[in-house]
């Protein structure tokens, strides 16, 4: 949840600015299926899905017995388009690239374009930051489409020692992510 204010701020930044367009039908049957906001992924064995309304949010952790996975997260951001607004992908990526690197201690560790399950296309960049003074740095990577004129944001996170270890659980998650019905 700490981590939470992270993808809100950025998707806050995003939200004023084509879209891909998904095709019509109903919900994909996945493990999580969200019908309000149009979304469905699949999740790792075990991991526990709290969603956060007033935040258009959220958040899938990882069991607590998972060594390492105390930190260990998936959250959906999708916050709405303010009305009359059209969100433009290449916006979305620069406004996301903006607001990254105003976290403390960041460090880019790499960064892409990617298509989803869908066929949506996407904007992924990995880093690591110090977002909670105090805190400890994390490790996150942070996916970005424009679907339905609608901006998703899925991030990942884990203490850098051990987000590796976690990427598979992550890939569950990003590999099936669906926003397009």
């Amino acid at each position: 949840m700490k981590h939470m204010a992270m993808w809100l701020a950025v998707a806050a930044v995003l939200a004023t600015g084509g879209c891909s367009k998904g095709p019509a039908g109903p919900p994909p049957k996945l493990d999580y299926v969200n019908p309000v906001a149009h979304f469905a992924m699949n999740l790792p064995k075990g991991w526990v899905v709290e969603e956060i309304a007033a935040q258009n949010a959220v958040l899938a952790k990882a069991p607590n017995n998972a060594e390492g996975a105390s930190l260990a997260n998936i959250g959906v951001v999708f916050p709405p388009t303010p009305l009359g607004a059209t969100l433009d992908f290449e916006s979305v990526i620069a406004g996301a690239k903006e607001a990254a690197q105003e976290f403390p201690q960041y460090k880019l560790i790499s960064e892409e374009r990617v298509t989803l399950a869908d066929g949506a296309k996407a904007w992924a960049i990995t880093f690591q930051a110090k977002p909670n003074p105090g805190g400890p740095v994390i490790q996150q990577r942070q996916v970005f489409t424009v679907i339905n004129n609608r901006c998703y944001t899925l991030g990942a996170t884990a203490l850098p020692d051990n987000f590796a270890a976690m990427e598979p659980s992550f890939d569950i998650c990003f590999k099936s992510f669906r926003a397009s019905w």
